[in-house]
């Protein structure tokens, strides 16, 4: 029987090609599904640690962050429990509705949505029921709601929450057999448990730590602005939100910074930063010019106080601080005409006496003259300026009792509404923090003369220190 001969030689076993374990990443990688979260959703989402916190801006997904990450919870393991305690009852219902969106968005996944009454009391409770007998329960927070179930527990806004260290307590009590807590907010002030947690995990600065999620013993820390989300996929404009706010709304709920509440605006580190050997007070030398000047208008009580600046480049020198006390409104506009030659252009306290003086040298220094109406919105506005001028290091202010003391000696509170309040208390010798306004409306003056302008190179200006504040990150924030 013939018998075909191959002519060709038989075939080899292949060795397989040894794959690196990046290779297999990558292939891994390439396989799932583009993940309809952003990186800093998903840090927090896939934060393996049992004990999380986040120091979070307004209105960048964190609730349904929340919503994902319970609904994981609930459908990936039968008889699960989440509570979600959040700041206050339209919140909680917010967060609830949201979840349930969420939920229905997946698709396949049957829910129950029920709304009932927390252990015979008015507060209202949100419930979402699961086929595998799961549950994510929403209610506001406080101790009675947080001890009222044993699972996993998320405080939602927490820096809001009234009664928060007993809140903290009853929690935590609640997931120590093996539970997972998250605890999210934006920030409200340097006060509360979740400022000191924040703190502790190195998250209170108002900038993101250099790697995240942080850690501190047993909780992991997340910390997201609104321009670190905008990196991160954001889509939203920052400069409309901050256009449709005041300064201390924007920096608190949105650059996630912890602002001190009746606190020193202007501390002891961030003055000496500023003070210039170069800086003089008294009246400006006869052979100055140009220069801006700011005038805190004052008879009884106060000094009235001229600030007198030269600009450099970037940088405001002091080139003369006058106060003027007990005397009559015409005497004090005389003195004042004597310096207006060498005055470009001077921003006036249009309030209370200032009035009639403002009127009457912008009637005779139209092109040079602006009243200025101390509303709580304007010396707002003048004192986040003047704070973010001192945190670049632009200011160059005289090494003088007096000014130091009327600098530091402002401070910030907030009234029962909300609005900030910026003031000093007054004292027969140091004035009523009249430097520091006087030295305000002289940078307003030079930034609207200037605004058509472009500064001119870097100064060359010496300050008595060299070291950079902690706060200049405020300033470098870019998309």
């Amino acid at each position: 029987m013939n018998q075909t001969v191959s002519r060709h030689p038989p075939r080899q076993p292949r060795t397989p090609r040894k794959v690196s374990a990046r290779r297999i990443i990558e292939l891994e990688k390439s396989l799932r599904p583009p993940s309809p979260w952003r990186p800093y959703q998903e840090r927090f989402i896939n934060d393996p640690a049992k004990r999380r916190l986040w120091v979070k801006s307004a209105q960048i997904g964190g609730s349904t962050t929340l919503a994902s990450w319970s609904t994981s919870k609930c459908i990936s393991k039968p008889k699960e429990l989440v509570v979600i305690l959040s700041a206050s009852d339209r919140q909680a219902k917010e967060v609830a509705l949201k979840a349930a969106e969420f939920i229905k968005a997946l698709g396949g996944v049957e829910i129950q949505a029920t709304e009932s009454f927390f252990e015979k009391t008015d507060i209202l409770e949100h419930t979402i029921r699961f086929p595998n007998g799961s549950r994510t329960i929403v209610l506001p927070a406080n101790p009675a709601t947080a001890r009222g179930y044993t699972g996993h527990v998320v405080l939602d806004e927490f820096a809001h929450v009234a009664d928060d260290d007993e809140t903290f307590k009853v929690a935590y009590r609640q997931v120590t057999l093996g539970f997972d807590m998250l605890v999210i907010s934006t920030p409200n002030g340097q006060q509360g448990k979740f400022w000191k947690m924040a703190k502790a995990l190195g998250l209170d600065m108002g900038y993101a730590p250099v790697r995240q999620p942080t850690s501190g013993g047993v909780w992991s820390g997340h910390w997201t602005d609104i321009y670190l989300a905008c990196r991160e996929g954001l889509r939203v404009n920052p400069e409309e939100i901050r256009a449709g706010c005041d300064e201390l709304t924007w920096r608190q709920e949105y650059l996630c910074e912890f602002l001190a509440e009746n606190s020193t605006w202007i501390t002891p580190e961030l003055l000496e930063q500023n003070i210039s050997r170069e800086a003089s007070v008294g009246p400006p030398a006869l052979f100055r010019s140009n220069l801006y000047c700011g005038w805190d208008v004052a008879r009884n009580g106060h000094h009235s106080t001229l600030w007198f600046t030269e600009v450099f480049g970037d940088v405001s020198m002091c080139r003369g601080v006058v106060n003027i006390t007990g005397q009559t409104t015409p005497i004090q506009i005389e003195q004042v005409r004597a310096w207006m030659p060498q005055v470009a252009r001077m921003n006036i306290d249009k309030t209370g006496m200032g009035i009639p003086i403002c009127e009457t040298l912008m009637q005779e220094y139209p092109t040079k003259v602006e009243g200025v109406t101390f509303t709580a919105p304007i010396k707002e506005q003048m004192a986040v300026h003047m704070r973010m001028r001192m945190e670049q290091r632009k200011l160059g202010i005289p090494n003088d009792d007096t000014v130091r003391r009327q600098f530091l000696s402002l401070r910030r509170s907030t009234n029962k509404i909300g609005q900030a309040r910026f003031d000093a208390d007054a004292d027969e010798k140091y004035g009523h923090a009249d430097s520091f306004w006087a030295s305000a409306l002289a940078e307003m003056a030079a930034e609207r003369a200037v605004s058509s302008l472009e500064r001119r190179g870097e100064s060359s200006i010496m300050f008595d220190s060299q070291a950079k504040g902690p706060l200049s990150h405020f300033m470098t924030r870019q998309l």
